[in-house]
């Protein structure tokens, strides 16, 4: 078994902002491969207000979609 990767903080700095100016997320794996993401909140700009209301709905929705899948 190999033994987990240490990312230097250089390595995560580059990381986040590479993820920020692009939108997406970073995943950093123990093997020391750095995965970018898409994540739903970036694709789906919300053009209605985020009121306590909707955000509860989106929640539920979500975790329904997840139990579903």
């Amino acid at each position: 078994m190999s033994k987990a990767r240490t990312f230097s903080k250089a390595e995560i700095m580059d990381a986040a902002r590479a993820a920020a100016e692009t939108g997406m997320c970073a995943r950093l794996h123990k093997t020391g491969e750095i995965e970018f993401l898409h994540t739903i909140q970036n694709n789906e700009k919300n053009e209605e207000d985020e009121s306590a209301e909707s955000a509860l709905e989106r929640w539920v929705n979500e975790g329904r979609t997840r139990r579903s899948a």
